[in-house]
């Protein structure tokens, strides 16, 4: 009887020293475990869900960029959207969540649907599953804008933190096939002055305006107006404008602010990667191009 529960043990561990021997990997899963979840916070609802992460991914990119736009520039923002998301998991951001759908402090996040518009938003997904960006074997952090102004941002020069190689400063041209590349906010002179003493108690103005430098890509770096300077970021917020990338003139009556672009500028530019797509480049040439010294890795 020994011998018989003996000879059946060497049977069973037969496979396990050949998969050895020649190197083949075996993973005792089930299909539920091969599966990547995502606990997205729903801020409307004020509830937790817990979805599938590509089918997460394609309610980010139904929301996050117009499904007209070129396929391969919709690939692009599948793989920059994924990564983003990748490295969020973990991080606590939201209790009993990894991530949210307040696209002002995460990503942005649509219901599926019957539409072609959705149809081919899960083509773009779905032909890229899996696909995340890595720099020096580690998941980057993926930030995309809407458009730059021509030209993106150092990372460094918009948000807290050092320098990073793959957030660098890069030319961005054919963004201005964007609806509304340039804008323009007209602010009376009063509401001006009153907007800035809510930011600055000691805030004086006495007419003057002067742009003290201009960030790598082109937006404000530091401004003075009266006797105060002010960075072009905390400009951007306080008149809700639509990019740090300005210039303002002053009358005595109003002031006139002409901005170019859309986001921060950080990272991809997605009607940069439009415009490159339309131009016959692939999605990872457009990811090559914008987040330079990446890879593109299956998760």
């Amino acid at each position: 009887m020994k011998k018989f529960f003996y000879y059946i043990f060497l049977l069973n561990l037969i496979p396990y020293i050949f998969c050895y021997i020649f190197n083949i990997r075996i993973d005792i899963k089930n299909d539920e475990e091969e599966i990547a979840k995502i606990r997205l916070y729903r801020t409307a609802q004020d509830k937790v869900e817990e979805m599938d992460l590509e089918e997460y991914i394609k309610g980010v990119i139904y929301k996050e960029m117009p499904a007209s736009f070129n396929i391969e520039a919709l690939k692009a923002q599948t793989v920059a959207a994924r990564t983003y998301t990748y490295r969020k998991i973990g991080q606590n951001a939201h209790k009993n969540a990894d991530i949210c759908d307040n696209p002002a402090h995460c990503q942005g996040f649509c219901e599926k649907d019957d539409s072609t518009s959705y149809k081919k938003i899960s083509e773009a997904v779905e032909s890229t599953k899996g696909e995340v960006l890595t720099f020096e074997g580690n998941i980057i952090n993926a930030l995309y804008h809407s458009a730059s102004g021509g030209k993106t941002e150092n990372v460094s020069e918009v948000f807290a933190g050092g320098d990073v190689v793959y957030l660098s400063s890069v030319d961005s041209p054919g963004e201005e096939i964007m609806q509304n590349y340039e804008t323009k906010v007209v602010i009376s002179k009063k509401e001006f002055v009153n907007a800035l003493k809510k930011v600055d108690k000691n805030f004086s103005y006495d007419g003057n305006i002067k742009i003290l430098s201009r960030t790598e890509g082109g937006s404000v770096g530091r401004i003075k107006i009266g006797n105060t300077e002010f960075k072009g970021t905390k400009i951007r917020n306080i008149f809700n404008l639509r990019s740090s990338n300005f210039n303002i003139k002053n009358d005595d009556i109003n002031i006139e602010i002409n901005v170019k672009g859309y986001g921060h500028g950080v990272g991809l530019s997605q009607w940069g990667a439009e415009a490159m797509a339309r131009e016959g480049k692939t999605y990872k040439e457009i990811l090559a191009h914008y987040y330079r010294g990446t890879t593109i890795e299956n998760y």
